[in-house]
Formats: structure tokens, sequence, C-alpha cells
């Protein structure tokens, strides 16, 4: 039996992150709005691991995806 094909399988990944902000109401209050959010929103971040070059540890084929956006509150 041969080894060739051992490896660590263990991995760390950060599968999403969401990062908001919302605009206080005194500035908000000016455009004649409750409020005012921004956010931005990651998918499938990054991974550490030991796989050989190319594979992915789920499987999947996991693409990174990021999407930003705005809510405005009347």
């Amino acid at each position: 039996m041969s080894d060739f094909w051992l490896f660590n399988g263990g991995y760390f990944r950060l599968k999403n992150i969401t990062l908001g902000y919302t605009i206080p109401q005194n500035i908000s209050r000016k455009i004649m709005s409750n409020n005012i959010r921004f956010y931005i929103n990651a998918t499938d971040v990054f991974s550490l691991n030991k796989y050989p070059k190319g594979w992915d540890p789920e499987g999947l084929g996991i693409v990174s995806t990021v999407l930003g956006g705005f809510t405005i509150g009347f």
C-alpha cells in the first residue's frame, strides 16, 4: 500500500461575513428619511487548508461572491 495520496484533511473556511453601517438619524432626517443603512456581504471569502492545489475541501467548487447595498426607511 502507498501513502502517496494521504494528506491532512483539516481546513478552516470563512463562509460568510456582513458589515453594515447605519447613518445617524440627525443626518438621515435632513433628507427626509427615518434611517439609512449601507452594507456589504461576502460569501466564501477564504480557506486555509493543506489540500493539493485546485482541490476544494467541500468538493463543491465554491465561488466567492461580494454583494453590497443600502436600505432607506421613510
